[in-house]
């Protein structure tokens, strides 16, 4: 019996450690979004504030771009907002349908979207005049605001991701 207190304890100990470094991981995750909390507290133009969110977001998950789109008054565009990655002089001048790109297809559908292959996808739209390179994968989130779309936040990436559900 003490032998399997002992055994308990130390597999107590290993649950432990594994606990700890899941902690750890997803502390990151949940500073990042008391961190995007506090961003959006401080005030300030939401412009600003927007900007701030997205390069803290690309400061994280480091991608080689990551960008939010909003939608526009019309609902029927998206329009660069903010970016780390793009041509800084594209905000507020890109616009696309949002029957246009991957982007697109996450407002059109309300859900994330994660493309592997993204210029092999039927609804891959570059954009030359934004410094795009042709990326690899691609992933997009919608941005809901009390059960109503406002826009996607989109992370292209130049390397090829596999993707998985968690």
């Amino acid at each position: 019996m003490a032998q399997s207190g002992v055994r308990r304890k130390s597999e107590d100990r290993g649950m432990q450690s594994v606990s700890q470094g899941t902690e750890a991981r997803d502390a990151g995750y949940v500073l990042t979004l008391e961190e995007i909390a506090n961003l959006a507290r401080q005030g300030g133009k939401p412009a600003e504030t927007l900007m701030n969110v997205v390069a803290l977001i690309a400061k994280r998950l480091k991608p080689d771009v990551c960008s939010v789109y909003l939608l526009e008054p019309d609902r029927a565009n998206l329009v660069l907002a903010a970016t780390v990655g793009l041509r800084r002089q594209c905000i507020g001048t890109l616009r696309m349908g949002i029957h246009e790109g991957l982007a697109g297809l996450v407002a059109e559908q309300v859900l994330p979207v994660a493309v592997e292959q993204a210029k092999d996808h039927p609804r891959f739209k570059y954009f030359h005049e934004a410094g795009e390179d042709a990326y690899q994968s691609f992933v997009g989130v919608p941005l809901i605001d009390r059960g109503v779309l406002q826009g996607v936040l989109v992370i292209p990436n130049h390397r090829g991701t596999r993707f998985s559900r968690r």
